[in-house]
């Protein structure tokens, strides 16, 4: 596995396309302002160890994960046919680490987005 290559498409915006299983994903990482150069540097490390993990971690294991922390009100057999549609993640300043978003949906939209933070689901949500 090489290592992510990210593109500057702005000063708070970095862009890489990541494969994982069978597909490839157009991903980024969003900044809240923009930092220097060795704090941008060691800021795409940090993601791209976390989006390393995902392309790492088996598929059904990270589904099973996710749909552990689904809401109460969320419909299990459905999102059992749902599949990782997206990734992206947000850089936390405070934390000084990733934020890594994960959609899971169908073709015609996300039924659920996850949140991880430190190679764990820390929270899911329903689209709409």
């Amino acid at each position: 596995m090489a290592d992510l290559q990210f593109e500057a498409l702005g000063p708070t915006f970095y862009r890489c396309t990541i494969e994982i299983a069978d597909s490839t994903y157009s991903s980024g990482v969003i900044f809240d302002c923009p930092l220097d150069d060795e704090k941008t540097k060691r800021a795409l490390q940090a993601v791209g160890a976390a989006f390393a993990f995902v392309q790492q971690k088996e598929p059904s294991l990270l589904h099973a994960e996710v749909a552990a922390e689904l809401p109460c009100e969320a419909d299990r057999n459905m999102f059992a046919r749902c599949e990782l549609s997206s990734l992206s993640a947000v850089w936390d300043s405070e934390a000084n680490a990733p934020s890594v978003s994960l959609a899971y949906g169908f073709d015609d939209g996300v039924y659920a987005v996850a949140t991880m933070k430190d190679s764990t689901i820390a929270s899911v949500l329903l689209n709409g």
